[in-house]
């Protein structure tokens, strides 16, 4: 056999398969804004990613570029380094995104990779500039085993944020007219309050909540001064039978006490009652419908919704 032949087989033998990111998706193109990650652009002819939030003080953005895909993972490389451990060392990010469409203007997403404690806890998986041609793979940046089904990430369409809300329904465990108590770490508010409400049966989409808290003002639920939320984002766990909720809020300016973005985690018992648990921006891993959910310092609160009526209640009683 020609040497020449030789070699090149040995080549194919001993070196890993490497794989390239061969298109991103042109429902994803354009501008987005995200729960934790700021303000996100997409091409998908570029297949590129950028967004507003920054991995280190020098940067004035973080710009990406699709080097791997399988199915909804995307795994995006930034195009600068950053330098960790006080600047003795310069890291490449790499982000695994995994992307699931929740609505015409709305997605969810995951980073599949450990948290990263150089990168601000993170799940980026931090590179070495050096080591940059050992990643040839999916399996070298993303693991989603990591990963708890509450640890989302939501984004939606800037500019086409009353779409993305009409275009998903709020979980049916909250379709109705409630009254209800909340606590977070002052206390409990608006026990027995009749004109503290929350319901979701306005719309015929089911797709928004209003929360009246003219009885009982002390607190703002959903951290929203105006009390009209949107669902944009719902996210099932089987083995706690627990949604997970991402809404939007309409207020047109935000306070200091409010967030544009609030997760919720939510369970149904067999009389009506609904529990749930909230927290500013995005769900935390193992966050529980009943427990009141924290990260670092960001504390979050929970809410008991005693029933009056299911919007399916409501809507026969109208046709009779």
């Amino acid at each position: 056999m020609n040497p020449l032949i030789i070699v090149y087989l040995l080549q194919i033998a001993v070196s890993p398969s490497l794989q390239v990111c061969s298109s991103v998706p042109d429902a994803l193109d354009g501008v987005w804004t995200s729960t934790s990650l700021e303000t996100i652009t997409i091409s998908s002819s570029a297949m590129t990613l950028s967004m507003t939030k920054t991995f280190h003080s020098s940067l004035s953005g973080s710009n990406f570029e699709c080097v791997l895909n399988s199915g909804t993972q995307y795994v995006f490389k930034m195009n600068e380094t950053v330098p960790i451990l006080s600047g003795t060392l310069q890291v490449y990010p790499y982000g695994c995104f995994d992307f699931r469409q929740a609505g015409t203007y709305s997605y969810y997403f995951y980073l599949n990779s450990a948290e990263e404690i150089t990168l601000g806890d993170l799940r980026f998986k931090a590179v070495l500039s050096g080591s940059v041609d050992t990643i040839t793979s999916l399996t070298d940046i993303c693991d989603s085993s990591t990963v708890d089904t509450a640890e989302f990430y939501t984004m939606i369409k800037s500019g086409s944020e009353s779409e993305a809300i009409s275009a998903v329904q709020c979980p049916d465990n909250i379709l109705g007219l409630f009254q209800y108590t909340y606590t977070d770490q002052t206390g409990t508010y608006c026990e027995s309050v009749n004109t503290s409400t929350v319901i979701a049966c306005s719309n015929q989409s089911y797709a928004e909540l209003e929360i009246d808290n003219t009885g009982c003002t002390t607190k703002e639920p959903f951290y929203s001064a105006g009390g009209q939320v949107g669902c944009i984002a719902n996210v099932y766990k089987s083995s706690t039978d627990t949604y997970y909720t991402s809404y939007y809020n309409r207020d047109t300016s935000l306070s200091t006490t409010s967030y544009q973005f609030t997760c919720v985690a939510m369970q149904k018992t067999s009389n009506g009652t609904v529990f749930l648990s909230l927290m500013p921006t995005d769900c935390v891993s193992g966050q529980s419908a009943t427990v009141m959910p924290t990260k670092g310092t960001l504390q979050g609160a929970t809410m008991v919704l005693e029933p009056t009526y299911t919007c399916k209640e409501k809507y026969f009683a109208h046709l009779q």
